[in-house]
């Protein structure tokens, strides 16, 4: 879900907008989106219609029945069903039409969850990691995903640097993933196609340090420009959902319940989307010289995704310089075991990130750790 507003020129003026960040159309037949408001244990659903389909780099419009721009942006399909609280809910893209019990389920391909203020700590909400906090949402305002990690307000709205550049940027966490519109710009499936190819990246504003006040100015210097232009990279025939390992040489890395500690100078291999995650209360402890090896893209329902650790509870890296833990593609045949049978090379973007979302009480430490081939989920801002 890429834009979402909850009240306008009424409390029932809403929209929900779905973007398809895929190179390929996607159907959704047979889908549902269901939502659950922050004080209600009972879900509501509306049944997409059995022709709609989201185009590539496009969009799909969901409104309520008293959404007020019918004429500037029509919709594409119009409910009464779902009605959005002021004051919080979850959004959910479910892969089917039957309702869902807990928001946990693996049918769901999105969902998108907010809230006004401080939680009462009973409150019914199922969020990507953290919450959108709209306590300084305007009337008429929306939340709206991110292009990129560095994706600000200003860069998301018309004549913006990344207004056309997709809304792409997903790290499993709504706070995160999402800004805060004053204006809200809904679009449906007649809406230009979006160019997520290239990015605009802010660089962050440096701040000087007063006591370096006395200290020569430096020699005039042009400018330099608040923004980076960067291109994607397609590495000629390079598929990264295709490859084949070798099963008599592979070690899965096991489920990290309690303290995991992995064995030394050991080769470990993850091929699934949720294999890799530390939950919290759970620590993993990895000696020098272990060779961590994620596998090709898997397909999650709404496209594909690279596999990544998530680390929620406490990670402890104990690499050393002569032997550092190594995080790599399972077609690196150069670091730890050669396990890849497909004769496929290694490219960056093979495996996703070391996304760090660790809260209070929790420990991190990574010490001689080496990354190859990582940085599938483009400006993520993840290790």
């Amino acid at each position: 879900m890429s834009e979402i507003q909850i009240d306008g020129e009424t409390a029932s003026d809403e929209f929900i907008e779905i973007y398809n960040p895929n190179d390929h159309d996607i159907s959704l037949d047979g889908w549902s989106l269901q939502y659950r408001g922050s004080g209600s244990a009972s879900f509501k659903k509306k049944n997409f219609l059995s022709d709609a389909k989201i185009k590539k780099y496009s969009f799909y419009l969901i409104v309520h029945k008293n959404y007020s721009a019918s004429t500037t942006m029509p919709a594409d399909m119009v409910q009464s069903t779902i009605s959005l609280s002021g004051v919080g809910g979850t959004v959910f893209l479910v892969r089917d039409n039957i309702f869902i019990i807990n928001g946990e389920e693996n049918t769901i391909s999105d969902k998108v969850a907010y809230y006004n203020g401080e939680k009462s700590g009973d409150d019914w909400l199922s969020p990507e990691t953290f919450e959108i906090d709209i306590a300084e949402l305007l009337e008429g305002g929306s939340f709206e995903r991110k292009s990129n990690a560095s994706s600000t307000s200003e860069s998301m709205i018309k004549g913006g640097l990344n207004q056309f550049e997709g809304n792409a940027y997903d790290t499993d966490n709504n706070k995160n993933d999402f800004i805060l519109r004053e204006a809200s710009q809904p679009q449906n499936t007649n809406a230009a196609q979006e160019d997520p190819g290239i990015q605009h990246y802010f660089e962050p504003e440096i701040l000087l340090d007063d006591k370096n006040e006395s200290e020569p100015e430096p020699e005039p210097q042009e400018p330099p420009k608040n923004y980076l232009s960067c291109e994607s990279l397609i590495y000629e025939d390079h598929n990264n959902t295709q490859g084949q390992v070798d099963y008599t040489k592979r070690i899965d890395l096991p489920e990290i319940k309690g303290t995991v500690t992995l064995d030394a100078n050991t080769t470990y291999y993850v091929d699934d989307l949720n294999g890799a995650r530390i939950p919290v209360g759970a620590k993993l402890i990895i000696p020098e010289g272990v060779v961590i090896k994620f596998g090709r893209w898997r397909w999650g329902g709404w496209m594909n995704f690279p596999i990544s650790m998530h680390v929620e509870g406490s990670l402890e890296i104990n690499g050393s310089v002569s032997n550092p833990v190594i995080f790599t593609t399972f077609r690196d045949d150069e670091h730890g075991e050669a396990i890849d049978i497909s004769d496929t090379s290694p490219a960056p973007g093979d495996w996703g990130a070391l996304q760090i979302d660790s809260g209070n009480g929790e420990t991190i430490k990574v010490q001689n750790t080496k990354f190859f081939y990582a940085g599938a989920n483009e400006g993520s801002g993840n290790v």
